[in-house]
């Protein structure tokens, strides 16, 4: 059965066990600190929020993210590479 949200509606039951809802699980979910989760989002586009107080993320995102920057880093490699 669907949780209810706080307007009585239910969430999906994927979307349920997607999202992360707190520090502690974000960083339990990556192996990041806490004060690297909060530089990545300042920095880097990571996908991570506060709502209502609470840190929240989606383990989805994190890895379309994680494969982002991974896109990244081959292309800036493979620019370097015909640079020199």
């Amino acid at each position: 059965m669907a949780k209810r949200d706080a307007c009585g509606g239910g969430l999906p039951p994927d979307m349920d066990k997607d999202t992360l809802r707190s520090m502690k699980e974000i960083c339990a979910h990556t192996g990041y600190a806490d004060n690297t989760i909060v530089t990545l989002v300042k920095e880097q586009g990571f996908p991570a929020a506060i709502i209502a107080g609470k840190w929240e993320s989606s383990r989805a995102l994190i890895a379309e993210w994680r494969l982002e920057q991974i896109r990244l880093s081959v292309s800036r490699a493979k620019a370097e590479i015909q640079e020199a």
